[in-house]
């Protein structure tokens, strides 16, 4: 991730000394080059140069498909890091010695990734020029429900600098109580840009287990359920 690419992202200012000095030298010159016979040739001359200058100034700014880029990156990190934590065996992915009868990896459930831009105590938000809202916090999501525990994955990272609260954990299914979506925590001007819901999971006793944003659609629905599901084939 490019934090200080992304930072200058964020805080570029619309109109820079370049772009207005620029645009003043192509209307100029194009003045000049129209209206003044004697002049064409210098006004030419100068809108040209003015025209280098709004290149140069365009070629400065950070594009979203920059932003997006390094983002997709990220995304096949936290992905590569999920399968790591909490699938790969890693005494037979190291080629160790295995005896014959130790257990062998359990059957495993396929995991559920979720990616939203998080718009709570964030520093930056900016609308970019395609419309879309982007904060300067990230978040990684990923779920694994397997036939007997469940496990999270959540990585909520800043976009400006090195910095990200992880969480890692799993529980077998006789632990939990219950999943359910609550209301996802927005900073109030930002409610409209919101794309993510919460899936709080509890053992039982009512210690929340975790918080997990997921995608604010049909699919956080069908995952809480299948959780739930799970949860009540231990139930005692």
């Amino acid at each position: 991730m490019d934090h200080q690419m992304n930072q200058k992202y964020f805080t570029a200012k619309a109109s820079t000394p370049l772009l207005i000095a620029g645009l003043v030298l192509v209307l100029l010159g194009l003045v000049a080059a129209f209206a003044v016979y004697e002049l064409r040739i210098i006004g030419i001359v100068v809108a040209v140069v003015g025209g280098v200058m709004l290149l140069l100034s365009s070629s400065k700014k950070v594009k979203d498909s920059d932003v997006d880029d390094g983002i997709a990156r990220a995304q096949k990190a936290f992905e590569e890091e999920f399968v790591d934590k909490f699938i790969t065996d890693h005494s037979r992915s190291a080629g160790l010695k295995v005896s014959a009868d130790a257990p062998k990896p359990k059957r495993r459930g396929k995991p559920e990734y979720f990616y939203c831009y998080w718009f709570k105590d964030v520093q930056h938000v900016k609308r970019g020029g395609d419309g879309k809202a982007r904060s300067s916090t990230y978040c990684f999501s990923g779920i694994l429900i397997d036939p007997d525990e469940l496990s999270l994955g959540k990585k909520l990272a800043s976009l400006i600098e090195a910095k990200a609260d992880e969480t890692w954990t799993k529980a077998p299914f006789a632990e939990l109580e219950k999943a359910e979506l609550v209301d996802a925590p927005v900073d109030a001007a930002y409610t409209q840009f919101a794309r993510y819901a919460i899936l709080r999971v509890t053992k039982k006793g009512g210690e929340i287990f975790a918080e997990i944003p997921l995608t604010a659609d049909a699919t956080a629905d069908k995952i809480a359920a299948e959780i739930n599901q799970s949860i009540a084939r231990f139930a005692e």
